[in-house]
């Protein structure tokens, strides 16, 4: 008598990962270290956030070719201005979402949509969850 065995091997195949790449600028960088982990989330989407304190140093990534899918830039930056980084990355972005983020109540603008501070996490991750990445990454 002989006796047989079956194995079912299973197939391994490469996954579509769908990897969205986050920008935060904002001079507290507090409130920064919170929301890089508070945004971070496990999931079938690979969330990078890279959180900056300087709109100068966003800019400087973004002129050496740096890509983000959506960025959140606080209105008021010492010595610098969210608005105006946004006219300057929207030369080097034309894909990528802008919040400007404030606590200033009065502030409106048209041309981005305004978070308001106290930020909601949960409001932030479904603009990040929601946007269509610049470009997809095979894993």
């Amino acid at each position: 008598m002989v006796a047989i065995k079956t194995f079912k091997i299973k197939e391994e195949t490469m996954e579509e990962k769908i990897k969205k790449n986050v920008l935060i600028i904002d001079d507290d960088r507090g409130l920064l270290d919170v929301l890089s982990v508070l945004l971070s989330f496990p999931g079938e989407e690979e969330i990078s956030i890279l959180s900056l304190t300087k709109a100068s140093a966003a800019l400087s990534l973004l002129k050496s070719g740096r890509k983000f899918d959506i960025i959140f830039v606080d209105l008021h930056l010492i010595g610098e201005d969210g608005m105006e980084f946004i006219k300057e990355a929207e030369k080097f972005l034309s894909l990528a979402k802008f919040y400007i983020i404030t606590g200033d109540d009065n502030f409106k603008e048209n041309r981005v949509e305004v978070l308001r501070k106290p930020l909601s996490i949960s409001q932030m991750k479904e603009l990040i969850l929601n946007q269509t990445p610049q470009e997809k990454e095979v894993v």
